[in-house]
């Protein structure tokens, strides 16, 4: 697999194992077949995964839009609230309070599942109880990026790879975000 290194990013070609593993889980949680390449596979900016990330804090809430279970463009808002231990990571030097957190993914694919578009999520702070909420750019996406479907990724079109969600629990189904 070929991989090139950018100004704090690592960027990969997809492998044709990610590509059908990411086309499965859009099938299963849109009940439908997956349209366009751009459902399964990041370009641009958005394939650059940072190489350094920063612990956020426990993600309470994420609001997204989808038109899984619609016809193709007819997008719903959702929300899925979460239990204990869900995380949240982003790029390092994205705000001056993350804190460090070992991150609980490994290898980053280039295929993913969107799911929608992430309309923002509510987290509180490593170390505080106040609670916060992320607004992420309109466009922005929410994928499943990860073949177990057990972590959720924010992409911008024109920042790339903007937050990481996993934990305990969290998993993608065909009923939705579950955990």
């Amino acid at each position: 697999m070929a991989r090139k290194r950018h100004r704090g990013t690592v960027e990969q070609e997809p492998s044709a194992a990610d590509l059908k593993r990411a086309r499965a889980v859009w099938k299963l949680f849109h009940a439908k077949e997956p349209t366009p390449a751009k459902d399964v596979h990041l370009s641009g900016k958005a394939s650059e995964w940072p190489t350094r990330w920063g612990y956020c804090g426990r993600v309470k809430t994420i609001y997204y839009a989808s038109d899984k279970w619609e016809d193709d463009g007819d997008y719903v808002n959702y929300y899925h609230d979460h239990g204990k231990g869900i995380g949240c990571w982003l790029p390092a030097g994205a705000e001056s309070w993350l804190t460090s957190q070992r991150l609980p993914v490994k290898k980053f694919p280039q295929s993913v599942s969107v799911l929608g578009y992430c309309l923002g999520w509510d987290y509180q702070r490593a170390g505080g109880n106040r609670m916060y909420r992320a607004e992420p750019e309109t466009g922005d996406e929410l994928l499943c990026s990860f073949p177990n479907r057990k972590t959720l990724v924010v992409a911008s079109p024109r920042q790339g790879v903007v937050a990481l969600v996993s934990g305990p629990g969290l998993v993608v189904e065909a009923r939705g975000i579950v955990g």
